[in-house]
């Protein structure tokens, strides 16, 4: 999911379902063939390492990755120096806490906090999510997390820069980071 959510930056569905297909011919292994209305329909599994892209930023250029061949790549080069070298590896990131977790994602190219956010919710089970993933700033709790010379909590944050969070007085309040 790691790999996805990189090919899902500033990219629409149909595009995004594309690079992932795209990683997962290249990269993975074939699962199972289906016929269908005269053709074959191949399907393969998502790849297990990362090994394939560790000098893959070329032929990523090639096939329309952009910009995200360079993350993808150097995700890699990183996760494989890191011992993370395949995708269970990184299942033990569920046992780490959330700040350790966030602090290791964002650190990988490509990576920022949002999508950090939403890597820990859906592929580590990490319930503890930063505002921009859950709305937390949306939520009755955004007074008791925000500096309030930070924010106008009369206007949406969405249309804001983006305040700094006080993780530690956001635990002692909310109690579930």
């Amino acid at each position: 999911t790691l790999l996805a959510f990189i090919c899902s930056q500033n990219n629409a569905i149909g595009r995004i379902k594309q690079l992932v297909t795209r990683l997962k011919r290249e990269f993975g292994c074939l699962q199972a063939t289906q016929p269908f209305e005269g053709t074959i329909l191949h399907f393969y599994q998502f790849p297990e390492g990362i090994e394939g892209l560790l000098g893959a930023e070329a032929s990523l250029r090639a096939w329309k990755f952009g910009y995200r061949a360079k993350y993808l790549q150097g995700t890699a080069q990183r996760l494989q120096a890191a011992g993370y070298a395949r995708s269970r590896d990184l299942e033990a990131l569920r046992q780490w806490p959330y700040r350790d977790v966030l602090r290791f994602l964002t650190e990988l190219p490509g990576v920022g906090r949002k999508v950090a956010d939403c890597i820990a919710l859906m592929s580590l089970e990490q319930l503890a999510v930063g505002e921009d993933a859950v709305g937390l700033g949306e939520q009755a709790g955004e007074q008791a997390v925000f500096d309030r010379r930070q924010v106008d909590l009369g206007t949406s944050l969405a249309h804001q820069p983006r305040p700094e969070v006080d993780l530690d007085r956001a635990e002692a309040i909310l109690g579930y980071l």
